[in-house]
């Protein structure tokens, strides 16, 4: 059995809805760790911006909620923007962190970490992204970081980064494959052909692994297993086909994100944006405790 410690979750600013509020508020701060994204990056990709004052109006909203950190609100393309808004931020009392992005004098880290106790690495998609973080992590001196919107098992194996995140734990509903937890810290991906005809031997155990049985697991030969909502009851039936193949992947990402920490020391994020997914990453959680793995 698996000690299940914390849920590990990353909300960005910009998604941070009152129901989403709401979802946070009703479970025990002991249950989760959350790190508020400021959402510079997704906001700069739709040609919007977001000011200061409003990004801080914000986090004074949440501040009651089990907040591990927060990530300063960065600018796209300008550096010493970027350290202005994470100074002034400091100066008024709210508790972030800076933002290291590619291009960035490694030398300038040592002035964020005389501010914060862990900085966070940014820029880390792209021609040459996983080389700019190698050598990041080669030159932090083991100090706390967190590499964004990254999950590089073997690269968290060597280096063990203190945190992480990661959004394809939703690629159930935007690709058509899931997610099964092979151990390690790795996943074996499926299409959803491959549950046209019984799921090889080797698959089903997978599935076992995480508390599904077989006839819940035949479920995702149905179309409708593919369709979803962004949302399930965590009970796999007949009567909640309805994505059960998110649900799924969902449980495996819970399950390897403890199994990276309890083994490798890092937390693996799970990056949350609009709807109801912080709520489905809390019914994986409960599931797996219903089914005795935690």
């Amino acid at each position: 059995m698996l000690a299940l410690s914390r849920l590990f979750l990353l909300q960005s600013y910009p998604y941070f809805s009152n129901t989403i509020y709401k979802i946070y508020k009703n479970r025990d701060p002991s249950e989760y760790e959350l790190i508020v994204d400021s959402g510079a990056f997704s906001v700069f990709k739709s040609g919007k911006v977001i000011k200061l004052e409003e990004y801080h109006k914000f986090l004074d909203k949440v501040s009651d909620l089990a907040i591990l950190t927060s990530i300063q609100l960065d600018v796209m393309g300008d550096e010493e923007k970027s350290w202005q808004n994470f100074l002034e931020s400091i100066k008024l009392g709210y508790d972030v962190a800076p933002v290291f992005t590619r291009g960035t004098n490694i030398h300038e880290i040592e002035k964020m970490y005389n501010y914060s106790n862990i900085v966070f690495i940014g820029a880390t998609r792209g021609v040459g992204g996983p080389n700019y973080v190698k050598y990041v992590l080669e030159n932090n001196k083991n100090r706390n970081c967190h590499i964004l919107g990254s999950f590089d098992i073997k690269m968290i194996k060597h280096y063990r980064p203190y945190s992480c995140d990661v959004s394809s734990w939703m690629a159930a509903s935007r690709y058509g494959q899931i997610n099964v937890y092979k151990g390690g810290g790795e996943l074996k991906y499926l299409h959803r052909r491959e549950f046209i005809r019984r799921p090889k031997r080797e698959h089903l155990k997978m599935f076992y692994k995480l508390g599904f049985t077989e006839k819940e697991i035949l479920l995702l030969g149905k179309q409708e297993a593919w369709v979803s909502s962004g949302k399930h009851s965590g009970e796999v039936n007949e009567k909640n086909v309805r994505g059960v193949a998110q649900f799924i992947s969902t449980v495996a990402w819970v399950y390897l994100q403890h199994d990276v920490f309890k083994n490798l020391g890092t937390k693996c994020f799970m990056a949350c944006s609009e709807g109801l997914k912080p709520e489905l990453v809390f019914t994986a959680k409960d599931f797996l405790k219903r089914r005795g793995i935690i």
